[in-house]
């Protein structure tokens, strides 16, 4: 069974990815640019601007729509392959997290009446927050023999949950179009469907080729169901073009799948006989990485709500200042480096962006941090690195299955792959049983030799 993670908050409340700490894929709005790039400035000011018709501002958002509807499908696809052959049981839980907030934008109407013109921070997923449960456990609960068993919310803080919950500043319309399309868990609709793909997926019923195929289909079933129930103008516009672009999609996955499933796992496959072999090992390894980093966040999260708990108010930047810290104790360039992609954060980039009265109350809240706590951070950030090691140590491992895999794929020998590769028999069985690391030679040989990426056989995730 999987690694559990981060608990289920008793009160749900809905925290919002810091864009300065460039912790948040969200996109910015681009016709009143709430910018989610740390290094550019938030552009809101429009109170001068007429309000728009309706056709306008769908204009406006247009393509901004068809890349909301693009990334619910691939974010859909990698929670698929997050929850794959897991043998855990799934349910919807509260969203807790998101991009920033839509800022107050003030137009004014044909009558110089000045009019707020309402937006939300509409996420990216249909399935932001996913409660993981033990399966047997969820089972006798539901036969009604235990209590609820304790779950948790999956891969909490990881890249993975940070897209699924990243969200677009866009028209009120559009989100309330999400929440006609998404329903809730219990009433039949979008999320509750969805939900039982994620289940059958997490049980090897499905694979999550199978799992996106069948959620593009579900979700132009659900948007024509909520568009004959619509009775706003630009809620039918929104749909409508939701539609175009799913339909649209839905051809070209069933026209050129290869070609789909590709780009979404970033590897080029050129021998059909391994393409489903190598689904399978890329889908094992972005989830075990997502898994991993799960795991090392817990772990952050567990000491630095220790520390956090010591104040009776929070240390301004300490989320800044906390990271920097353990980055740093990490000693030499590559972990700070390894650390550092894990977080999506630079402590440079971080500091150059602060001056004055900012940087100080940013430095004074660091010394505080290291005088009362630089051995707690110290003891965390070497146990993260060995746990980084640990990781890379199973990565390889599964790099030696990968060359057996797809040597059975062939039905070669092992005396027939060490011929190919130039190399003895007894170099590949090391190869085959972890004794001898897969480096980036042997690796281009065996991508030449299999017809597949040399990045199958040395993956780059953030423990690197």
């Amino acid at each position: 069974m999987l690694c559990k993670g981060a608990p289920i908050p008793k009160k749900p409340s809905r925290e919002q990815f810091p864009v300065i700490l460039n912790e948040t894929p969200s996109l910015t709005d681009p016709v009143f640019r709430d910018s989610q790039n740390p290094f550019s400035h938030h552009e809101t000011d429009a109170a001068s601007t007429l309000l728009p018709s309706v056709e306008e501002i769908i204009e406006k958002y247009r393509d901004l729509i068809f890349e909301h509807v693009s990334r619910r499908i691939a974010f859909f696809f990698q929670q698929l392959i997050c929850c794959f052959q897991t043998k855990l049981h799934f349910e919807i839980g509260h969203v807790v997290s998101q991009g920033a907030s839509a800022k107050k934008v003030i137009l004014t109407d044909q009558n110089l009446v000045s009019l707020e013109f309402e937006r939300n921070a509409t996420h990216s997923s249909t399935l932001p927050c996913l409660l993981a449960y033990d399966v047997e456990e969820w089972e006798l609960y539901q036969a009604k023999k235990t209590k609820i068993p304790k779950g948790w919310i999956f891969l909490k803080a990881t890249d993975s949950y940070r897209l699924w919950n990243s969200t677009i500043n866009m028209p009120r319309w559009v989100n309330m179009v999400d929440l006609q399309i998404d329903g809730t868990s219990r009433d039949q609709k979008l999320r509750y469907k969805t939900l039982h793909l994620i289940n059958a997926a997490a049980q090897g019923e499905i694979d999550p080729e199978e799992g996106l195929e069948l959620f593009i289909k579900l979700s132009i079933g659900q948007v024509e169901s909520s568009y004959k129930v619509a009775t706003q103008l630009m809620y039918r516009k929104i749909l409508n073009l939701y539609k175009y672009e799913l339909e649209s999609t839905q051809v070209s996955f069933n026209h050129n799948r290869s070609m789909w499933l590709e780009a979404l796992l970033s590897i080029r496959v050129s021998d059909e006989s391994s393409r489903k072999i190598i689904y399978q090992i890329r889908y094992r390894a972005v989830r075990d990485a997502q898994v991993g980093q799960a795991e090392l966040m817990q772990k952050i999260d567990l000491v630095k709500h220790k520390i956090l708990s010591s104040y009776k108010r929070k240390l301004p930047y300490f989320e800044a200042a906390f990271r920097s810290l353990l980055i740093a104790e990490t000693y030499t360039q590559r972990n700070r480096q390894r650390l550092e992609k894990m977080y999506n954060f630079s402590y440079f980039d971080f500091k150059a962006r602060l001056s004055g009265t900012k940087l100080h109350i940013f430095d004074n809240t660091k010394i505080k941090l290291t005088e009362k706590y630089r051995p707690q951070i110290i003891a965390l950030s070497a146990e993260i690195i060995r746990d980084m090691q640990e990781l890379r140590k199973k990565e390889a491992l599964q790099r030696s299955q990968t060359t057996k895999l797809l040597r059975h794929a062939k039905k070669w020998t092992q005396k027939q792959l060490a011929q190919e590769l130039s190399v003895s028999q007894s170099t590949v069985s090391r190869m085959e049983n972890c004794h001898k690391l897969i480096t980036l030679p042997i690796a281009e040989k065996l991508s030449l030799i299999f017809h597949v990426d040399a990045g199958l056989f040395m993956p780059h995730f953030f423990y690197d």
